[in-house]
């Protein structure tokens, strides 16, 4: 009998466990997104710092070595004449690390700082210059088969004509996830405009000064510290969880103290009184305490148990 009593436990308890489950997923899925979020800020913040260093170090090579140079010897087909040999300007393309006779275009010095970055592996950050009228068509997204997506964001920074500009992605899924950054590439010195204006070919020949040329595009991984997060925000729902049962125990105990076991014991005594009370057994007085629902039950109960045993008194005189 007692052990139909304990349905009401799981009843009241019940509700607490599920609210306990759903608050802390919440939490958890709160803390992940916002986690996640910050991860993406420090992945953008970082990938930005680099794609202005980048421009900067070329910036500086144009100003200081290009620009001179095309200034006193001549465009950059000429080439220039350093005591027996001839310095020719090559793209990264056709650059030989072992050719002493070369010196890297502009962008042809950003190509080779990013193969020398790339060529460390995946595990760190990456650099490419790309851009829609590449002169090495290796560059050209639209003629590599490039996603939508870095075309759209290529596109996009063109139109924009905002050196401030990005565009972003996030790639991959677990520890290969990464950070995907696009930053302008604008035309900051007349040499460049000059250059790529007489290259022909079918390529671009109206650039002026402001115009967005290519793209910067910096990919960080962020696997790691995704999953860090995951693992923060797991932690946080263990812990949450832990403190609603601990919360449920200790309600089941004081419930079960304080409220079921005398409900079940004042139940229990007025189903066996209505049990006897059926047989026609009405001389065991009812005793329930308390003044509470299941009190005031008991005392209607044994006020009917009275009046049934005058009733059946009397109908035993009147025999």
């Amino acid at each position: 009998m007692a052990s139909r009593g304990w349905g009401l436990v799981p009843k009241t308890i019940l509700p607490t466990i599920v609210v306990s489950a759903v608050i802390a997923s919440a939490v958890g899925a709160v803390l992940y997104l916002d986690e996640k979020a910050s991860v993406i800020a420090r992945s953008r913040k970082t990938a930005i710092a680099i794609a202005q260093q980048t421009l900067a170090e070329r910036q500086v090579y144009t100003a200081n070595v290009v620009n001179p140079l095309l200034r006193d010897f001549g465009g950059p087909d000429q080439g220039f004449a350093t005591g027996n040999n001839t310095i020719r300007w090559v793209t990264s393309k056709m650059h030989n690390p072992k050719d002493k006779g070369s010196l890297p275009l502009p962008a042809a010095l950003v190509h080779l700082v990013s193969a020398s970055v790339n060529s460390r592996g995946a595990k760190g950050h990456t650099i490419d210059l790309f851009s829609l009228d590449a002169v090495n068509p290796e560059k050209n997204p639209l003629k590599t088969g490039g996603s939508q997506t870095e075309i759209s964001a290529m596109q996009f920074l063109q139109s924009e004509k905002n050196p401030l500009a990005y565009r972003e992605a996030v790639s991959g899924e677990g520890t290969d996830a990464r950070y995907v950054l696009w930053y302008p590439d604008i035309a900051s010195a007349d040499a460049c405009v000059s250059c790529h204006n007489v290259l022909g070919g079918g390529h671009k020949n109206d650039w002026v000064k402001g115009d967005v040329m290519g793209s910067i595009k910096v990919t960080l991984p962020m696997g790691t510290d995704l999953e860090d997060a995951r693992s923060g925000a797991l932690r946080i729902v263990l812990l949450v969880l832990g403190a609603f049962a601990i919360v449920a125990l200790l309600q089941t105990l004081l419930q079960w103290v304080f409220v079921s076991r005398p409900l079940i014991r004042n139940l229990h005594t007025l189903e066996r009184a209505a049990e006897r009370i059926s047989h026609g057994e009405v001389d065991q007085p009812i005793k329930i305490e308390g003044n509470d629902e299941v009190g005031r039950l008991g005392q209607s109960f044994e006020r009917m148990r009275t009046s049934l045993a005058t009733l059946l008194d009397e109908a035993e005189k009147n025999v």
